[in-house]
C-alpha cells in the first residue's frame, strides 16, 4: 500500500568506525528511532588512506549490517565524512530493486556524534518532505 503513513525515511550516518541509523516512520520527524552500530576497536582495522584490503572488507561488513536493518525505504539520506557512504550506496544497489527505487541523497559532512546526526537528518528530511531547501 502506497500510503504515506507506511513510508519510512532514513538518515544513515556512516564513517569507518560507526554508523547511526535514524528512522522516521510516516514522515513523523518528532519521534525518530535511532540505532547505533559501533564496531569495537578490536574488530576495526586501523583506518588508512587510501583504503587497504582489510579496511575495505571491514567497511563492506559494516555496510551489509546496515542494509539488513533497513526496510520499506521511501527516502534515504546517506551522509558522513568518509568514502564508506559510497560503499553503502553500492551495497544498497546490489541488495535489489527495493533500495534502487528509494530516493537516495549522498552528502559529505564532518564527523558527527549521534545527536548531531539526528539533528542533521531531521533538518534534511524535513526539507525534502516540505520542499524547503
Amino acid at each position: 500500500m502506497n500510503n504515506p503513513a507506511n513510508f519510512i525515511d532514513y538518515g544513515v550516518y556512516i564513517d569507518q568506525h560507526q554508523s547511526f541509523i535514524i528512522t522516521l516512520y510516516g514522515g513523523d520527524l518528532q519521534h525518530p528511532r535511532v540505532e547505533s552500530i559501533v564496531e569495537t576497536a578490536d574488530e576495526a582495522p586501523f583506518i588508512q588512506h587510501p583504503f587497504n584490503n582489510q579496511t575495505r572488507e571491514y567497511v563492506r561488513k559494516l555496510c551489509r549490517s546496515i542494509v539488513t536493518r533497513l526496510d520499506h525505504a521511501h527516502n534515504m539520506l546517506i551522509f558522513g565524512p568518509a568514502e564508506a557512504k559510497y560503499e553503502l550506496r553500492n551495497e544498497l544497489r546490489s541488495a535489489g530493486t527495493l533500495f534502487v527505487q528509494a530516493g537516495q541523497k549522498l552528502v559529505t559532512t564532518d564527523s558527527m556524534t549521534e545527536a548531531e546526526a539526528l539533528r542533521f537528518s531531521r533538518s534534511h528530511l524535513y526539507a525534502e518532505r516540505t520542499g524547503k531547501n
